[in-house]
This record gives C-alpha cells, sequence and structure tokens, in this order.
C-alpha cells in the first residue's frame, strides 16, 4: 500500500506542485485547501504525512495542529 499524504493549502498553484511531485514519487496525495477540510480528511483516513500552510483562512495552520493535538485520536 502507498503511503498516503495530506496537502492543506489553499493556493491552487502551490497545491498542485506539492501534488504533483509527491504523485512523481508515488505517493497517494490527498489536497485540502481550508484547515477544517484538512480535518475531516484526516478523520477519515489518517495520512503518512501531513504538509499544512499556516496561513490558511478562517483556521489557521496552527489552529489544524492545536486541534490535532487536543484530539485522542490524532494526537501521537
Amino acid at each position: 500500500m502507498k503511503e498516503q499524504i495530506l496537502i492543506v493549502e489553499d493556493s491552487s498553484t502551490q497545491a498542485a506542485f506539492y501534488r504533483s511531485a509527491f504523485e512523481d514519487e508515488s505517493y497517494r496525495v490527498v489536497v485540502a485547501s481550508s484547515g477544517e477540510a484538512g480535518l475531516a480528511a484526516i478523520r477519515s483516513a489518517v495520512p503518512d504525512l501531513l504538509l499544512l500552510d499556516v496561513r490558511l483562512p478562517a483556521m489557521s495552520g496552527y489552529q489544524v495542529c492545536r486541534t490535532l493535538r487536543d484530539d485522542p485520536a490524532t494526537n501521537c
């Protein structure tokens, strides 16, 4: 099974760049464009690696990190 990378990035250009780079290396890539969408994706399937933009609309990357740390299901 391929490792999964979740990219949380609100810039579609940046997200496409990262997706292409990782898919070229045979990773499964999921992209979310907001902190809320990223959290939903993590709750659906915890990725092997999370690339998280700090400056996101509505919910910052720091807030996403805090939410993940506060949740026993995602606190590593």
